[in-house]
């Protein structure tokens, strides 16, 4: 008798053994691809978090007056707006999602608003990467939610802004934060109504996460700065950077600590 006709004997004369022991793989291995869909779930749904958290550097010319800088939010300094296509050049450095940004306080009708123009983003060459941001086409506006209560705008309306004609977009929805008078443009269309063309204030970015606690990483950044871009310099906000590490930490603990338990369970 061949291996195989013995196997299928032992099979049919032990028939409960052989029943449990296909159940327990079954399981075993039901257990593992549920953890793993699992796993990866979360894993995007962490990223997708992280994501709307926003940015957490901000790069502004280097002689930018930081007191002024801290009080109004933005650079009173410019610098040309093909400067954030040097990163794109770049391979292995730390910055990604950058977004140049040319804002301004502006008179709207009697509205004070926070008008900010906004470029394509671009990453590193070897860090493609799908945009955070919305993409605001040329002659569009994203209006913040206390700008369009108080002009009582809508998705679709015509307005006027610095002598031209705009399609409201959408209203965004209220923030709690300056973002509520903001009102996003078209990079061109904002230097245009600033009176600024082909000029920016600053490059929105995210660093990528370097786990390494006897290594702080903005020295990193500054350092990668450096050497592509010395007439910038960049800062880091905590909170944000913070939070953004701390849940992608404490994602892959868990799942580290799940899938050891998932393996030990499946070999018992």
């Amino acid at each position: 008798m061949n291996v195989a006709g013995m196997i299928l004997k032992e099979i049919f004369h032990r028939k409960v053994n052989a029943l449990l022991t296909l159940l327990g793989v079954v399981a075993a291995v039901g257990f593992y691809v549920a953890f793993v869909t699992m796993g990866s779930a979360a894993q995007r749904e962490t990223t997708r978090i992280m994501r709307d958290m926003g940015y957490n550097l901000r790069i502004i010319p280097k002689d930018t007056d930081m007191e002024n800088f801290l009080l109004v939010g933005y650079a009173d300094e410019t610098m040309p707006e093909d400067t954030v296509q040097r990163f794109a050049e770049q391979r292995g450095i730390t910055f990604v999602h950058l977004l140049a940004t040319l804002q301004q306080t502006y008179d709207w009708d009697g509205s004070r608003v926070l008008l900010t123009g906004v470029a394509s983003e671009v990453s590193p060459a070897d860090k493609k990467k799908p945009p955070m941001l919305f993409d605001v086409q040329p002659g569009t506006l994203y209006v913040g939610h206390e700008v369009a209560d108080s002009k009582g705008l809508k998705k679709g309306d015509k307005v006027e802004l610095g002598g031209q004609e705009f399609k409201v977009e959408r209203t965004l929805t209220e923030a709690g934060s300056v973002d509520d008078i903001r009102v996003y443009a078209d990079l061109a269309d904002a230097q245009k109504i600033l009176g600024k063309p082909g000029q920016i204030n600053e490059i929105k970015a995210l660093d990528c996460l370097c786990r390494n606690p006897n290594m702080d990483t903005i020295d990193v950044l500054r350092n990668e700065l450096k050497e592509i871009m010395p007439e910038g310099k960049v800062v880091k906000i905590e909170a944000i950077a913070m939070a953004r590490e701390t849940q992608r930490i404490m994602l892959e603990d868990y799942f580290s600590i799940i899938m050891s338990v998932v393996i030990v369970v499946c070999a018992v």
